[in-house]
């Protein structure tokens, strides 16, 4: 009989991921002439592939039920450039619109292929899927001994045509078809340690190296994580993603820098960088690095080692302060003294920019003494002579923030009165000295003295007389211009100190209000105003 010629149908896919069918149905016979005889489906692959595991479906097209499946098994050989071909014989296939199903040994659907027509599965898991028709069949006209095969050049499915009939070749290389070199990307497996404290970065560079070979006229795409940027030069042309082109199928091993971006806020920074090359496998290279916070952005400015009326298990605490104009989540950190106790804080506690965070021993109000806690650290104590260390975590380094050392006669030592770091004080050095520190003179919750979470008295004892109505704002200021007012329009004479007690600024207002500070860098500022006598202090934050 004269043979139905159809148009050999091209199914070719390209998604996102670069993604190709490598183990594939590459021949099919179910119907010839006379009694059918060999009739199978042939599986192709790279060489040494397991096919333990995988199976084939086979559905009836009409209603789309599953009639018949078989399981496959044995590797596949070596025939042409590391791939290979294995045929597996089954007599029931049928002959109308019929369906096969590939499925992996997870039972992922690889391929759902039919002949004569499309149609949607209703059983297995197939179903609700509906199949690609492959274009070309057979009618039974064929004689014995010929298949359908697919035919081309190439590694993957998505490489190759459906053929009409002819002899088959089962077990080996179809007609017509050629398996070349597949694509092959090779790289590095990660790049690690790209830090830098906050508002210091980028980071330093790091490198890793990428090469390809038979990538025919296809690009090496290399695609950055977004908080990563990338370079074929040392120190320049800093981007997001990098071509690189082939020369004869290959690419020369390339050494590509990387660096963890500018302006990232503090934390932990790790993403996968995708490599990829039409028809290859894609290659990641995990990324990494941190933005920790400076030394003295968290500092210990309030301790309470000897309440009274409570116990010490549930009234110690200690305060911390930030001098930044972020807020930091000192989840992670670690809690040490000097010796064997160490608590890693085990939740998010953020302290605000320009703000306070409490840590306790107990943070429920109604035994703590009656004050708010923001986090409980049960297992760690505040000894009478006692050393408190803030610490990173691990993943930015373990660096040590703030410490201070309680432990001479110069830090004030009294039950029921908590200690307090000087107003003017603020900040990582200052706490170090006792002299800098003082008791506390205000009463809290049961009657025990100190401002946990507040201010602190001591310093408190300068700001006497305060100007009556003063206002100072916006605050935090952005577009450096401040406006000071009172009830009087008397002349005042304004101070600005950073926290290290530096003055940064000094003027006198004679009748005007605004002061421009746009030389001030961003940060945590003391401002101290007198008017007649009178004074106000405010705290300043700059963005």
């Amino acid at each position: 009989m004269k043979k139905i010629y159809l148009l050999v149908v091209t199914t070719f896919v390209v998604t996102l991921s670069f993604g190709q069918t490598d183990v594939f149905i590459n021949e099919i016979h179910y119907d010839n002439s006379g009694a059918d005889i060999d009739e199978g489906i042939e599986i192709a692959g790279p060489s040494g592939t397991d096919l333990s595991g995988w199976s084939l479906l086979f559905y009836n097209g009409v209603d789309g039920t599953i009639y018949d499946t078989k399981a496959l098994s044995g590797l596949i050989p070596n025939l042409q450039n590391n791939r290979g071909t294995v045929w597996f014989l089954n007599a029931n296939i049928q002959n109308d619109i019929e369906g096969i199903a590939l499925l992996d040994p997870n039972n992922f659907i690889v391929q759902f292929l039919s002949y004569k027509g499309a149609f949607t599965a209703t059983s297995g898991l197939a179903t609700g899927m509906t199949s690609v028709d492959i274009g070309v069949f057979e009618d039974g006209t064929d004689p014995a001994g010929e298949s359908l095969q697919l035919t081309g050049s190439g590694t993957n499915y998505e490489d190759f045509s459906w053929a009409l009939s002819a002899i088959a070749t089962n077990g080996l290389v179809n007609n017509g078809q050629t398996f070349i070199l597949a694509p092959s990307i090779l790289a590095s497996n990660s790049v690690s340690g790209m830090n830098y404290e906050f508002n210091f970065g980028p980071s330093a560079e790091g490198t890793f190296n990428v090469s390809g070979t038979n990538l025919t006229t296809n690009n090496i795409v290399l695609i950055a994580p977004t908080n990563f940027e990338i370079s074929e030069t040392s120190g320049s042309g800093w981007v997001s993603s990098i071509n690189l082109s082939p020369i004869d199928g290959t690419v020369p091993i390339t050494t590509i820098y990387v660096r963890l971006k500018a302006n990232l806020n503090i934390g932990y920074y790790t993403d996968n960088l995708v490599i990829n090359s039409l028809g290859a496998i894609s290659k990641t290279v995990v990324l990494s690095g941190n933005v920790s916070p400076n030394v003295g952005s968290i500092i210990i400015t309030e301790i309470m080692h000897n309440p009274t009326m409570v116990t010490d298990a549930n009234g110690e605490y200690f305060e911390v302060y930030n001098t930044t104009a972020i807020d930091i989540d000192l989840n992670g950190w670690v809690i040490s003294d000097n010796e064997s106790e160490s608590h890693p804080i085990n939740s998010s506690v953020i302290v605000p920019s320009g703000g306070f965070a409490v840590l306790a021993r107990n943070s429920i109000f109604v035994e703590n003494g009656n004050f708010n806690a923001d986090y409980d650290f049960v297992s760690f104590t505040l000894s009478s002579i006692d050393e408190i260390i803030l610490t990173t975590p691990v993943e930015m380094g373990s660096v040590i923030i703030d410490q201070v050392y309680y432990n001479d006669i110069d830090f004030p030592n009294y039950s029921g009165e908590s200690m307090e770091l000087h107003l003017y004080k603020y900040n990582s050095v200052s706490n170090d000295t006792g002299s800098n520190w003082g008791t506390a003179t205000t009463a809290y919750g049961l009657g025990d003295l100190g401002t946990p979470g507040a201010n602190n008295d001591f310093g408190l004892a300068v700001v006497k007389n305060e100007i009556e109505n003063f206002s100072m704002y916006p605050n935090p200021v952005s577009n450096g211009v401040l406006y000071i007012s009172s009830n009087n329009n008397l002349n005042k004479q304004v101070e600005i100190y950073n926290l290290t007690g530096q003055q940064v600024y000094n003027t006198k207002l004679e009748l005007k209000k605004i002061i421009n500070i746009s030389d001030l860098n961003r940060g945590i500022y003391f401002v101290r105003v007198e008017e007649g006598g009178k004074i106000a202090t405010r705290k300043l934050i700059v963005n």
